[in-house]
């Protein structure tokens, strides 16, 4: 195990209550804060590819000596990367934008103190889905998502590492009581200034939504961060968890069948034409500010009621903190014969009726025919063919 053990103090104040998350170069954990008492979050510098915990639970660099140097320049490279998200998040006043209390060094790494709230990952929201997004889900997303960069972007970075599990669906509720949804980023460690265009040093991230320049230009513009948020939105509304990378794309081929991809999509003419301009291949052919996107995705009347704003952390759960409202799925049954007595976990089966997600049991009889009995499991088996076995003449007089 990588990470601290249950109990460990840090700082002289922050009591380990569990490890929440682990990702490639950090664990999360959830503490208590003696001197506040309120629970609250640590975000621990551990890059797992050559690191270890020693017994005092210092952190070492554990690897061959020919790459003791580069990894060293790796690890304070990444140190320095999360005292920017410090200093730049701190200076940043919003209700969208997460909060984070201090910074501190321990066993011979660095911790970051944040805010604490039940949450899940789009992640985790793309595997509960069964369906691909409706266009009024996209817009939402995307509109709360330009209001947590927009600050951001007016201070002159970006978040340069959108993509699914960065992105948190936090619980929120209405004026009148309803249960909404918001959207907040998080891992703002690879945050990069653009004012004035920097050069990328080494690319840290996930290729399937990152923009080419990443690479190619080695260079940050405001629209990149555009460009992710529109290779989320095609993964969700293509219903696929990974999409096609941009280096794949620079074939023609693929790349026409990306773009006839976005114009098969269930969605208006003016989403498509604005999902095609953000995931442009070239930056100077997108959206040049967030504020310029903005104004082809509004509506005329807000998709949700004025919410009572939650606070935002920057914390990887990978437990869902509430129920999710599992579609329903119509059932087909082809019968032979077609007469028969036909029910679905004890009930008159209907095929006007919806049925939830999961095993359902299936009883059919029919005058002539042996019994029969089965299963479906939704939404991996939503039609099924079923011949009954006629009764033996012989056996019926017997």
């Amino acid at each position: 195990m990588y990470a601290l053990k249950k109990g460990t103090t840090l700082h002289q104040r922050y009591k380990i209550l569990d490890s929440i998350g682990q990702g490639s170069f950090g664990i999360v954990y959830l503490v208590h804060d003696s001197v506040e008492g309120k629970q609250k979050a640590i975000k621990e510098l551990f890059i797992k590819e050559f690191c270890v915990r020693e017994e005092n639970n210092h952190v070492a660099i554990a690897c061959e000596e020919s790459k003791q140097s580069e990894y060293e320049e790796k690890f304070q490279e990444l140190e320095k990367n999360m005292i920017e998200e410090y200093r730049v998040l701190s200076q940043i006043d919003s209700p969208l934008t997460l909060t984070l209390y201090e910074h501190f060094h321990a066993h011979n790494t660095l911790y970051l103190v944040m805010e604490y709230i039940h949450a899940h990952t789009l992640d985790d929201e793309f595997s509960h889905s069964i369906l691909p997004w409706k266009q009024t889900e996209i817009a939402h997303l995307l509109r709360e998502l330009c209001q947590v960069l927009a600050p951001l972007h007016q201070k002159g970075y970006i978040h340069s590492d959108i993509k699914p599990s960065n992105i948190m669906v936090i619980k929120a509720q209405s004026e009148d009581s309803r249960l909404e949804y918001r959207y907040a980023l998080v891992d703002y460690s690879n945050i990069k200034s653009f004012k004035p265009m920097k050069r990328v040093q080494n690319f840290i991230g996930n290729e399937a939504f990152a923009p080419p320049e990443y690479k190619n230009e080695r260079h940050f513009y405001a629209s990149s961060d555009l460009y992710s948020l529109g290779m989320v939105a095609y993964s969700l509304l293509a219903h696929i968890p990974s999409p096609p990378t941009y280096y794949k794309r620079e074939d023609v081929k693929i790349e026409s069948q990306f773009q006839k991809q976005i114009e098969a999509f269930d969605i208006d003419a003016k989403y498509q034409e604005a999902l095609a301009k953000m995931t442009a291949l070239n930056p100077k052919e997108r959206y040049p500010s967030l504020s310029a996107l903005g104004k082809d995705i509004q509506c005329k009347k807000p998709l949700i009621a004025p919410l009572i704003l939650l606070p935002f952390i920057a914390v990887v759960v990978t437990t869902l903190s509430f129920v999710i409202i599992q579609p329903k799925h119509f059932v087909k049954l082809d019968i032979t014969p077609k007469e028969a007595n036909i029910t679905i976990d004890n009930h008159p089966f209907d095929a006007n009726e919806t049925y939830p997600q999961g095993r359902h049991t299936i009883h059919i009889e029919a005058q002539g025919y042996e019994p029969y009995d089965d299963a479906i499991e939704l939404p991996r088996e939503k039609s099924k063919a079923i011949e009954l076995k006629p009764i033996n003449k012989g056996e019926a007089n017997s």
